[in-house]
């Protein structure tokens, strides 16, 4: 049989391969259009593709990122609040150094000399005290010569050390026997930075 025909079932006449009826009997040929040839195999299907986004929506619409683990986000805040603590405490040090090292002066002690121990003031040691650089203090110190022994005279109190400059707020100041009084001195204190002893001189 010629490519591209097929026998009618009925009486056995050559029909093209498509034909609906036989073109001699009339038989129905309906259901066997590729008579005599085997059918194709079925092709593969392809899903047809997804359509693109519309305009205007932004891409997060369609394709939303995978969310942040919460343990990492816990990891950022703490090591943002170390750092932020850190920065503050550093800054604080800085700030009190600094202005320790240009606002303050801290005496120690108080150191008297006399060459005719004045009062028995010579040897003697006072206490200390902490002011800001270029300021004035007023100290009271107590002084007294012994029961048995005469009245005595403070004339002056001047500083040895440098930069310190240190007067008698009531002298001349007597003082009786066995009677108690306070010594009034004003110190001004250097414009700068001291950490140390003070040593004065009372005549």
């Amino acid at each position: 049989m010629a490519p591209g025909l097929s026998a009618c079932p009925r009486c056995g006449t050559s029909v093209p391969i498509g034909s609906l009826f036989c073109p001699r009997c009339g038989a129905p040929l309906q259901g066997r259009p590729w008579a005599g040839n085997p059918p194709l195999p079925p092709g593969p299907v392809y899903a047809p593709p997804p359509p693109p986004p519309p305009i205007g929506y932004p891409q997060t619409y369609w394709q939303t990122p995978p969310p942040t683990p919460k343990n990492q986000t816990t990891v950022i805040v703490v090591v943002i609040v170390v750092v932020v603590l850190l920065v503050a405490v550093i800054a604080t040090s800085f700030y009190f150094a600094f202005a320790s090292f240009r606002g303050n002066v801290t005496v120690t002690s108080v150191s008297i000399q006399s060459t005719d121990n004045a009062c028995n003031l010579g040897g003697t040691t006072e206490n200390g005290f902490h002011t800001s650089v270029g300021s004035s203090v007023v100290e009271h110190w107590t002084i007294g010569p012994p029961a048995n022994a005469s009245s005595c005279t403070v004339h002056s109190v001047t500083a040895v050390t440098s930069g310190f400059n240190v007067s008698g707020a009531n002298v001349p100041l007597t003082v009786a026997p066995g009677v108690s009084s306070q010594l009034s001195v004003v110190i001004h204190v250097p414009g700068n930075l001291f950490i140390g002893t003070l040593t004065v001189d009372v005549e």
